[in-house]
């Protein structure tokens, strides 16, 4: 019993917890009942048993998909293969089979003015999720993102193109 209360909770987790159905539950049986009781006792959320209909799509791109000899596939972890049919069946792109790396154009310090697929900015997250979320719509070509705000700006359109200290551009090449 003492190891049970020197596991990381990342550990404990693990042995205390599966996915069945795309859900995270406690594990049901004898062997397990100790981890449970441990994880309880420590108010371990363990994966916040979330269904993946209630995932956000970019976390579940995230879980659905890997990247491997440079081209994002969906993952054939048997862990994720309820994310990676919830996925598809939202129609999510997450960059499989599209754009790689080679077919984009990413210019510093240049804004592409106008032409935004949404009336705002999505904030707080990192170019690399700016690149998703538009690799993840259809009607997204382009992105602008401003460094300082962490402001993303999904674009339908590649052109005209202004010179912009602090913004980043990155045009698909499809």
């Amino acid at each position: 019993m003492q190891k049970i209360k020197e596991m990381s909770p990342y550990a404990l987790c693990q042995a205390a917890s599966i996915v069945q159905n795309g859900t995270r539950r406690w594990k049901n049986d004898p062997d397990s009942k100790h981890y449970v009781a441990e994880a309880k006792y420590r108010s371990l959320k363990c994966g916040k048993f979330e269904n993946v209909k209630s995932i956000s799509a970019e976390k579940l791109c995230a879980d659905a998909t890997i990247l491997r000899d440079g081209k994002r596939r969906w993952t054939s972890n048997p862990k994720f293969k309820h994310h990676v049919k919830e996925a598809k069946y939202r129609s999510l792109k997450c960059g499989v089979g599209s754009v790689q790396k080679g077919d984009m154009k990413e210019m510093r310090n240049m804004e592409i003015k106008g032409s935004n697929l949404i009336s705002y900015a999505l904030k707080g997250g990192s170019k690399s999720q700016c690149i998703s979320k538009c690799l993840n719509s259809n009607s997204c070509k382009a992105i602008s993102y401003e460094r300082r705000t962490k402001s993303c700006w999904l674009k339908m359109q590649t052109l005209p193109l202004l010179h912009s200290p602090g913004i980043d551009s990155v045009q698909f090449l499809k």
